[in-house]
């Protein structure tokens, strides 16, 4: 019997691990169409292509970018956007990890400057107002629409 109770478990948690994803993909794809006109109107930023899902170092440690593209400021100065899709954002939990990221696709910019963009259903108080300290946009999903 406990045998078979581990076995229902695992695969609810498998379950539940797929139905997470497919919010978050849900999340991501979203962005990927509202974004544009968005950093646009918020930061005078167009987006040069698509904005995609993107992983990147091959050789190692390859690392998922929720979020990424290329933009242009209307100076000509190339942007890379950079961001993360999250369904309940933390600063506390998340933005350590984002500064990671940062470091980690630092060689793949190929852009003078980046802008980070956290997309997320919720965000925890004082997460907003951290991410506008740190210059990034953080964008909830009602706005996407």
């Amino acid at each position: 019997k406990v045998a078979a109770l581990t076995d229902e478990v695992v695969d609810i948690r498998r379950e539940l691990g797929g139905l997470s994803h497919a919010i978050g993909y849900g999340l991501e794809n979203l962005a990927y169409r509202a974004l544009p006109p968005l950093l646009r109107q918020e930061l005078a930023l167009e987006v040069e292509g698509r904005l995609v899902r993107r992983w990147l170092g091959g050789n190692g440690r390859p690392v998922q970018v929720n979020i990424w593209g290329l933009a242009r400021r209307p100076d000509g100065k190339l942007v890379r956007v950079l961001g993360e899709a999250k369904t309940h954002l933390s600063a506390k939990k998340h933005f350590q990890s984002v500064d990671r990221l940062l470091e980690r696709t630092r060689p793949y910019w190929e852009a003078d400057a980046v802008q980070v963009v956290l997309v997320t259903h919720m965000a925890e108080p004082g997460t907003v107002e951290e991410g506008r300290r740190r210059g990034w946009l953080v964008v909830h999903s009602f706005e996407l629409e």
